[in-house]
């Protein structure tokens, strides 16, 4: 059995809550992190992207269906661009960002990247939010 989290980004610092968050907040970011597999991130407000990107697997390609809308990595790279630009003032290009973000028809298993599987999505979501210049929810902290 994997990790499990969902995290909240208001601006300033992240908050854990139980599961997802009842209410989009105007500016900000959210991470699920389900059974160490994946990790949903969605950022409002969306700019160029549909607000929804995906680190490690994307739930379709986890769950093997086509129940929600095939990711698009370079739209969300350009909408992810957008809002570290607008909220954070920098951003990496949209090429880099592209390459973290999960894709439905990833099938790699990353083998060589991490010597063990344990915390999988945790410690892409850490990375990934340190590339953008972001803080990190507590329990991610210490993750690489």
């Amino acid at each position: 059995m994997g990790w499990f989290g969902s995290y909240l980004y208001d601006g300033t610092s992240w908050t854990e809550i139980d599961g997802m968050p009842t209410e989009e907040p105007e500016f900000g970011m959210f991470v699920y992190i389900h059974d160490s597999d994946y990790a949903l991130l969605r950022y409002t407000p969306p700019f160029r992207g549909t607000g929804e990107a995906f680190l490690g697997f994307t739930a379709n390609a986890y769950f093997e269906t086509d129940e929600d809308p095939p990711s698009d990595t370079a739209r969300e790279a350009s909408g992810l661009r957008d809002w570290c630009v607008a909220h954070l003032g920098a951003a990496p290009d949209e090429a880099t960002i592209a390459a973290c973000l999960a894709a439905d028809d990833d099938t790699d298993d990353d083998e060589a990247e991490f010597e063990d599987w344990e915390f999988f999505a945790e410690r892409r979501t850490a990375r990934f939010l340190r590339l953008l210049g972001l803080s990190l929810p507590e329990a991610l902290d210490g993750l690489s």
